[in-house]
């Protein structure tokens, strides 16, 4: 698996699919979430005032959105209920569900972020560490195939992005094996 580190804003991204998170205490939706609901015209909000998707813990649904604005072909969003019943299973099970998901889908290259940042009481390095571990467990289980490897772009905020970035790099050196390359791109949304 390929992991980079980013704050580049969704719609400067080219990445095949995007994976967010959505908190059912959040309206409208924030961060990354928030981010692609304002990139597509409103069009998570209107999943929530439709109660296609609220939220809720466990909810997921993979959509296609037909944007000019954003380029990625396949979003995934996965409810998590409210901010405040944010666990480590929680976190561990987002990164384990994306991947799944995204494996199963054959998206081999897509963006996410780990959710929560900067709006729990956990560590930013911990939930890194957490997330990671669930998509590489996620990983291992689905035997990716040499040549076919997966590779996934954490971005979050420019507020938050060093500790993601380091924490990202705590886990390559524990976890080399599973973990081919990491690199770190910065930019700022105008």
């Amino acid at each position: 698996m390929n992991i980079s580190t980013s704050a580049t804003p969704v719609k400067d991204l080219w990445q095949e699919g995007l994976a967010t998170a959505l908190f059912s205490n959040e309206k409208p939706p924030r961060g990354i979430a928030g981010m692609v609901d304002w990139r597509l015209g409103g069009m998570i909000s209107r999943f929530i005032a439709r109660g296609t998707m609220t939220g809720s813990f466990g909810e997921t649904i993979l959509f296609h959105p037909d944007s000019p604005v954003l380029h990625q072909w396949k979003i995934l969003l996965l409810g998590l209920g409210e901010t405040h019943q944010l666990t480590r299973d929680r976190i561990y099970g987002t990164g384990w569900t994306i991947m799944r998901i995204m494996s199963h889908v054959g998206c081999r290259d897509f963006v996410c972020s780990v959710p929560g940042t900067g709006r729990c009481e956990f560590p930013v390095a911990s939930m890194v560490d957490i997330f990671l571990s669930g998509m590489l467990d996620a990983l291992s289980e689905t035997g990716e195939s040499p040549g076919l490897e997966t590779s996934v772009h954490l971005i979050d905020t420019p507020e938050n992005i060093d500790d993601v970035t380091a924490a990202v790099r705590e886990t390559t050196i524990r976890k080399p094996c599973a973990i081919s390359s990491t690199s770190i791109s910065m930019k700022e949304e105008r």
